[in-house]
């Protein structure tokens, strides 16, 4: 009576096994189950590796925001957190307007024009896709603090959706009315 297997790992080791076992219930079982765990531990390497990349880590965030320095928030969705990881891995070396905007824009709130004005005293970034301000602008200030040199102010300039903009596109009051669309749909709708 040959075994069932259930794992194609299984199947493979037996094809490394001399043919009279590929009958035997016995070997079959053994396999079967030495191939369940080794299909565990892969699963598990794979998981461990996953941690050592910001893009993928889950568990493993709390130790990257350690070995950063940053405070450890459990609160956060993951999405968040590892924006604020990226943005200080980012943010290592010399403020060059590049880096600022690598920063910025690993925030998630889409691209960001950063503008200079040295004799001021100051830069601006200028929020070029998103509209309202974004729900994580304390996290994205404090990453740009530490990344723009101190004598230098950061202005944030924010876009918001006026009437002007919605007579330019021939939306009217009665419009926004009967699409009944909640404020995101609303502004894909634009």
């Amino acid at each position: 009576m040959k075994y069932q297997l259930t794992s194609p790992r299984a199947q493979t080791m037996m094809d490394y096994l001399p043919e009279y076992y590929g009958t035997s219930a016995i070997m079959g079982a053994i396999v079967d189950q030495q191939a369940a765990e080794l299909d565990k531990l892969y699963q598990t390497l794979d998981e461990v590796l996953k941690q050592y990349f910001v893009q993928t880590a889950t568990w493993g965030l709390d130790l990257w925001e350690m070995e950063l320095g940053l405070p450890v928030r459990y609160q956060l969705p993951d999405n968040e957190r590892r924006g604020f990881i990226l943005s200080r891995i980012r943010g290592i070396g010399t403020a060059t307007r590049s880096t600022v905007e690598q920063v910025a824009e690993s925030f998630g709130n889409g691209s960001m024009d950063i503008i200079e004005d040295f004799q001021a005293y100051r830069i601006i970034v200028r929020f070029a896709e998103k509209t309202g301000i974004p729900s994580n602008i304390q996290d994205l200030q404090t990453a740009l603090r530490e990344v723009v040199p101190a004598h230098l102010d950061i202005q944030y300039e924010y876009n918001h959706l006026t009437w002007d903009n919605l007579e330019s596109k021939h939306v009217t009051w009665d419009t926004i009315e009967n699409l009944h669309l909640t404020w995101d749909q609303f502004q894909e709708y634009l």
